[in-house]
């Protein structure tokens, strides 16, 4: 294991930490999807040729599989934001916007 991990700390951008690296070599190994909101460790898979996803794309699965509704996830979404200065502002503002309406259909 340390030899991938001390591997991966030379493929990755030095701004991964080695907690970061751990995460990459293991989802490799297991063949499995990073889903983060880390934009790093989202950004270095990705550019493995892996797959990974951020918080936007797990709330957008839960709408397509119309687990949450959208007032539940206008709330996840409003309570990640208050939190999470990361995300981006526009992408988020459209979903919060979307959201709002279909609630607003339902009343």
């Amino acid at each position: 294991m340390q030899q991938r991990l001390t591997q991966m700390r030379k493929e990755v951008s030095a701004g991964l930490s080695d907690p970061d690296c751990t995460v990459l070599v293991l989802a490799e190994l297991k063949q499995a999807i990073i889903l983060s909101g880390d934009r790093p460790i989202v950004r270095s898979y990705r550019d493995r040729g892996k797959e990974a996803h951020g918080i936007l794309w797990l709330l957008d699965q839960n709408e397509i599989t119309q687990r949450y509704s959208a007032e539940e996830l206008y709330t996840f979404l409003k309570a990640i934001t208050e939190v999470n200065n990361w995300l981006p502002v526009k992408e988020c503002q459209t979903r919060l916007k979307k959201w709002a309406g279909s609630t607003d259909k339902r009343d």
